[in-house]
């Protein structure tokens, strides 16, 4: 097996904490590698054919090295970055579309959408939970916030993660 560990100038093997190792199998594990999961146990109101900011984020499970914070993701490193979340809605009609954006804010830079997904609704009135995968090239300092729309006719409503009731229950993240 071989460690590498976070330490200063002529510090030992066992000072620091653990960066990567490389076990005896040639498994290797990054403790320190950012990732991060969230999810909400609120609810948010979204207008009709606006594209909105999601601010329900109110639960961290994982944040690995804090960088995730007041509902954005600020990217530490310069890399390539695997993001996922899916959201659901309360009845939505049959017809009526929705997204998931990513906006991304380079350091200094303005916001600009980034990556988007899309689906049009063939059911009437149900419950519709959307999930968007993309991998994202970020520049070390890169925010990257998630927005939705929604075209119904009328303010519609991403439910809470802990509503416990059939599809939305822990689905929101």
């Amino acid at each position: 097996s071989l460690t590498f560990k976070n330490g200063t100038s002529g510090s030992s093997l066992t000072d620091g904490t653990t960066a990567l190792n490389i076990d005896a199998n040639g498994i290797i594990t990054m403790p320190k590698q950012p990732m991060f999961n969230v999810t909400t146990s609120t609810t948010q109101d979204i207008s009709t054919s606006s594209i909105t900011k999601t601010t329900l984020w109110d639960t961290e499970t994982t944040d690995l090295n804090a960088d995730w914070a007041n509902d954005q993701f600020t990217a530490p490193i310069t890399g390539r970055y695997l993001m996922t979340c899916f959201v659901t809605w309360e009845t939505i009609p049959e017809g009526a579309g929705n997204g998931i954006i990513w906006y991304k804010t380079p350091s200094g830079g303005s916001a600009a959408l980034y990556k988007y997904a899309h689906n049009q609704h063939t059911e009437d009135n149900i419950t519709i939970g959307m999930g968007a995968t993309t991998f994202m090239s970020l520049t070390a300092g890169d925010i990257i916030e998630l927005y939705v729309f929604q075209g119904s006719g009328a303010t519609r409503t991403l439910q809470a993660n802990n509503s416990g009731s059939g599809t939305n229950y822990n689905s929101n993240y």
